[in-house]
């Protein structure tokens, strides 16, 4: 009885050895990005074109799900509580798939992620759908692509592109909420005045256009304590914002001199470079009012 067993192990083991080893038709892909204070992983297969058409073709456009890339579905897994596509989206992982039309795509993120393919997909458990519009990209993707991209003050966009489309998924993070609550909590409430704190708070109003005037008097507070070359520059970027044109470019004077006291010739000549932009902007009158 046990011949018979062995024999057909030993056809199965010579069946494997005989057998070519080739890469995955569609290679995985897995990443991590982050966006401000939220992780943002996705797991997916990457399939190529190989000649084929894509869009309207192997990815029909008739209104049905696509795996939205290839063997298991794809996920999009979030750190933390986010918004994508419009729509707020607690932490967690989730399926990703899509219903692409050439005019119009609809993103669908699913709460099920074991799935492969479609096969076994709920639309009851659906978290979200929101609409995307597709763009024709200026190059020929062989790959099927999910990207995280242009992340700009602690948000960023999603991309699904194939062959020459491409379809941006808006992500705002929390990031903001979390930094102005910060704030609040150590110089509001807690009434902090250590410099660096009133300099990262000035600094962080500046470039993200929050209350100006509240910014200024922040830096203000911060270079009658510690008047450092940067503290100072700071201070003359956030007077010229706040149109006090004549004071920026005492503080950026007073930057440039403490730099050199400094050694610190860059420094100084940044600081010297903002005057002379200043003064062209101002036909010179700022330098002939001293």
């Amino acid at each position: 009885m046990k011949k018979p067993l062995i024999l057909a192990l030993l056809m199965a083991s010579l069946s494997v050895n005989a057998q070519l080893n080739f890469p995955p038709a569609s290679p995985e892909a897995h990443f991590t990005q982050q966006v401000g204070f939220a992780r943002i992983t996705v797991k997916y297969e990457r399939p190529l074109a190989r000649g084929r058409k894509i869009m309207g073709g192997l990815v029909p456009y008739n209104g049905e799900l696509w795996r939205t890339g290839a063997g298991d579905c794809s996920t999009i897994k979030f750190s933390e509580d986010l918004t994508i596509g419009g729509q707020k989206v607690a932490a967690g992982n989730y399926s990703l798939f899509s219903i692409p039309t050439a005019d119009e795509w609809t993103i669908v993120l699913n709460r099920d992620t074991t799935m492969h393919g479609t096969g076994g997909y709920d639309q009851a458990k659906d978290l979200v759908r929101f609409k995307a519009k597709p763009e024709t990209t200026n190059r020929f993707y062989e790959a099927f692509t999910i990207e995280v991209q242009d992340i700009v003050k602690n948000n960023a966009n999603l991309y699904l592109t194939w062959e020459n489309i491409s379809v941006k998924i808006p992500i705002q993070t929390t990031a903001d909420e979390k930094i102005m609550a910060d704030i609040k909590k150590k110089i509001v409430d807690e009434k902090g005045t250590r410099p660096m704190l009133l300099f990262q708070a000035a600094n962080y109003y500046y470039e993200n256009d929050k209350d100006i005037n509240q910014a200024l008097a922040w830096i203000q507070q911060t270079t009658a304590q510690e008047a450092k070359a940067n503290f100072l520059m700071t201070q003359a970027r956030i007077q010229m914002k706040a149109g006090k044109h004549s004071e920026a470019i005492e503080s950026a004077k007073k930057s440039a001199e403490v730099a050199r006291a400094d050694k610190n010739e860059t420094a100084a000549k940044i600081a010297e470079a903002f005057i002379a932009d200043m003064n062209k902007m101002h036909g010179g009158a700022m330098e002939h009012k001293h």
